[in-house]
């Protein structure tokens, strides 16, 4: 006889171990050795222990197969210990006087039914006969009290603060001695408000496991209700099975996500496909063994169909070789009688053989089962026995198969309790003849031995897939994702470093390819950026002290406002770095190149004043040189020309100065680099800094219109809307041909305040307009030239709680309107 020979069961279970082993081997290459960790390896090893016996349970068919049922139990009472000792030291144990207390509960437990188990090996009297009900009561508990814990942990570690309970409080301090009622309303509705939507990331994470373990809680509570006879039946395994595999499938998920230890990008994509491959492998088996379980039945009814015709008769010599027993029980049709059993066909022989004894065909088979069956037919004679058959079959209880096994011992049967209503379904069938039930049993091996068949095809397919996909899949993420990103990586800390000569290399045309492409051009030209801007300041730098030194010499004024020029330089020269930091590498060069020339045209004023000043001064010099006395000298027209001189250009110093102190300040202001980055400011600084820096593209070509009301200051980040003012206005320069004009409108509406840019420019179709917040959108020749300028306005405003919104018409102009909170 055959001793491994795999049922549909034996599959779901091997799926069940598989990826049981997987999560073990994942959690046993952490790092980390926190309590919580240590727990759920235990309740994951004890689990793997538990579906290492099914599996063997149905896929053996020796007594062997039975033993090992007597160490389910304590094998579920150590994965309760481990669930519940996790839920209470995951993330942190926050009462470790009720966890010992626990701790202790479950080992009494555990001992109890350790002693059981020995005392039913030793006495040989088998599992008991409510073993099953009590222990699967003892188990649910646990798990339901490893549920209870999780969610008590994510209401008291819930970071949540506006809920109904602290609207009460806030109205009412002392609701709790005034308003009672109310108080504890608002206490309730406040629990299920941080269990539905828990903060922080703590809370989140418990209410996450919580819910997984409502899974594992499923699983013993259909054990309890299959014990009772509520729920049994080849469809509560299958029930069972899909709830294992889920809750497996969710462990996966949740602790990869969310567990204490941080898991890498292959890890998760791995295990989320060898879990879901899993699933569907170790459903489509049940499914595909099903069928093929059907067309043995079907094979099965048609040679029945064969037997009834011929039954009266019957020449043994033409029954099909495997037929052990044909049995004939007459008058069904007179319930007041016993029905007589009348043997007419037998080949006895030893479980060896058939799959179970003699002793369990008559007893089992005959007296009890087909007992039953006769009963059913007297109360519904046109039914079918077949069909009432696979009633009885679903209606009886684990209980009753395991007092067959007491009954009769386990010597009588080719396997374990759990394989008689496999027995009854597919080696015994029943059909109608005159009146008379005709009992048919076949060699239950043989039904075993065309299902192992198929069987072991789908054991194989679900081996070799694992396989396949653990081996297969990091040596493909390491060429295909991990070494590209791993390349990316160090190229952006380069350039953190200031190298600014790095190359990713491009290895594909897909989505990495293109990540990688896109940072090479965005280095070189940061690249390009930085040498110009260094050009620029080296010859600003030059230039400045050349002019710094004959001016301090001739007068203090001039050399005030050198300094101040000094003070600007460095002042620019820390806008460009915040500018890079802050990705605003795409309009720095245009900016700074409108700052430039802004500076330019008062710094050539000073020049030239300068130049004029030091004519004056050898004119003063000849003027004192000829000059005999002091009265000629006052008398001397040359002289009193060149003061006057010196006094115009004075003037004209002072003015250049000045307005390059105000160009450097609306700079300031429009970069906010020394001021935190959320802060209370009023916008409308914001909006006139950044038009003192777009000057020199207004000029005399743009007409800037102001409407602005007494805005209040908001809370907000003063340079990240610089940002979108300056993205908003240079996009409304660049769509205006010729002359036009720029109003910007402000005022308060309601509890936000209202900004609103409308140009006279071009204007956008409708096509254009509602792509224009697409990242890296670009229309061409109509009005948006600035690639990410309005998608990366569109996020900031966002992440202040806003609004932004653009109306425009091809030819009439657009108006951007954004709205911001005032509180």
């Amino acid at each position: 006889m055959e001793s491994f020979l795999l049922t549909k069961a034996s599959i779901t279970n091997l799926a069940n171990l598989i990826l049981n082993l997987l999560i073990l081997l994942q959690l046993l290459r952490g790092t980390g050795r926190t309590k919580a960790k240590m727990y759920i390896l235990l309740s994951l090893g004890a689990l793997g222990a538990i579906f290492l016996i099914f599996f063997v349970q149905h896929s053996f068919t020796g007594a062997f197969a039975d033993m090992v049922a007597y160490s389910l139990v304590p094998i579920a009472i150590i994965a309760a210990i481990g669930h519940t000792q996790f839920a209470y030291h995951f993330p942190r144990n926050v009462d470790p006087r009720e966890s010992r207390i626990f701790a202790g509960i479950t080992g009494v437990a555990l001992i109890y039914v350790i002693l059981v188990m020995i005392y039913a090996i030793s006495s040989g009297r088998g599992v008991g006969e409510n073993d099953f009900f009590v222990n699967s009561i003892l188990i649910s508990i646990f798990f339901s009290w490893c549920e209870i814990t999780l969610f008590r942990k994510t209401v008291l570690l819930s970071e949540n603060k506006n809920t109904a309970l602290d609207a009460l409080l806030a109205k009412q301090p002392d609701a709790r001695e005034q308003n009672k009622v109310a108080y504890w309303r608002a206490a309730v509705i406040s629990v299920f408000q941080k269990i539905i939507w828990p903060e922080g990331a703590e809370s989140r994470s418990l209410r996450a496991f919580a819910l997984l373990m409502s899974f594992a809680t499923l699983s013993p509570l259909s054990i309890l209700l299959e014990s009772a006879g509520i729920f049994t039946g080849e469809i509560s395994t299958h029930v069972r099975d899909v709830i294992m595999l889920l809750y497996l499938f969710g462990f996966v998920w949740v602790y990869l996500d969310r567990g204490p230890e941080q898991s890498s990008f292959p890890t998760k994509m791995i295990a989320l496909t060898v879990t879901a491959m899993l699933l569907v492998l170790s459903r489509v088996s049940f499914v595909s063994l099903t069928v093929f379980e059907r067309d043995h039945y079907d094979d099965r009814i048609r040679s029945i169909s064969l037997l009834r015709d011929t039954a009266s008769g019957l020449d043994f010599s033409e029954l099909p070789s495997d037929v052990i027993h044909v049995n004939r029980f007459s008058q069904l049709n007179n319930a007041g009688q016993t029905p007589n059993y009348a043997v007419i066909h037998t080949r006895p022989g030893g479980v060896a053989e058939d799959g179970f004894s003699d002793a369990f065909y008559r007893k089992f088979i005959t007296e009890t089962f087909t007992s039953r069956l006769i009963e059913a037919l007297q109360k519904n004679p046109g039914a079918d026995p077949e069909l009432l058959k696979l009633q009885l079959i679903n209606q009886m209880t684990q209980q009753e198969y395991l007092e067959t096994v007491q009954d009769l011992g386990r010597e009588n049967i080719a396997g374990t309790y759990v394989m008689i209503p496999d027995l009854l379904k597919n080696a015994v069938y029943y059909t109608n003849v005159n009146g008379s039930l005709i009992c048919v049993v076949y060699n239950y091996l043989h039904y075993r031995r065309y299902i192992h068949t198929f069987a072991a095809l789908m054991a194989g397919l679900i081996l070799g897939s694992t396989f396949l996909i653990i081996i297969i899949y990091p040596l493909y993420f390491s060429a295909s994702v991990i070494r590209p990103l791993n390349a990316l990586l160090d190229g952006v800390k380069k350039v953190n470093a200031g190298d600014y000569s790095v190359e990713v290399p491009v290895t594909s045309d897909d989505e990495l390819g293109y990540l990688a492409n896109s940072f090479n051009n965005m280095v070189q030209s940061v690249d390009d950026a930085e040498k110009k801007l260094q050009e620029y300041a080296s010859k600003l730098e030059s230039k400045v002290d050349e002019r710094t030194r004959d001016l301090r010499q001739k007068n203090k004024e001039l050399s005030k406002t050198l300094a101040d020029l000094e003070n600007a330089l460095k002042e620019l020269n820390e806008t460009q770095n915040q500018l890079l930091i802050k990705q605003k590498m795409a309009a720095l060069g245009n900016l700074v190149a409108g700052v430039a020339h802004e500076i330019n045209n008062p710094i050539g004023a000073i020049n030239s004043a300068a130049d004029v000043s030091n004519r004056c001064i050898s004119r003063i010099e000849t003027s004192v040189v000829d000059s005999a006395s002091i009265d000629d000298l006052k008398g001397s027209s040359p002289f009193h020309k060149s003061i006057k001189i010196l006094r115009d250009n004075n003037h004209v110093t002072e003015t250049a100065g000045n307005r390059i102190a105000k160009i450097v300040l609306s700079l300031k202001n429009f970069a906010r680099l020394d001021e935190a980055a959320y802060q209370k400011t009023n916008v409308q600084d914001g909006i006139d800094s950044t038009l003192t820096l777009l000057a020199h593209d207004l000029r005399e070509r743009i007409e800037i219109v102001k409407h602005y009301s007494d805005l209040p200051e908001i809370m907000c980040s003063p340079n990240r809307l610089n940002q979108v003012f300056m993205s908003i206005l240079q996009n409304a320069i660049q769509a205006i041909d010729g002359h036009g004009t720029i109003t910007i409108t402000t005022m308060r509406h309601g509890e936000s305040i209202l900004l609103k840019f409308a140009d006279t420019g071009r204007g956008m179709s409708s096509d254009v307009l509602k792509n224009v917040f697409d990242f890296g959108f670009h229309a061409g020749n109509d009005r948006v030239r600035m690639g990410t300028g309005l998608s990366t306005s569109y996020r900031i405003i966002e992440e202040h709680k806003g609004k932004i919104a653009i109306e425009s018409r091809q030819g009439e102009g657009t108006e951007v309107s954004i709205s911001l909170p005032a509180t």
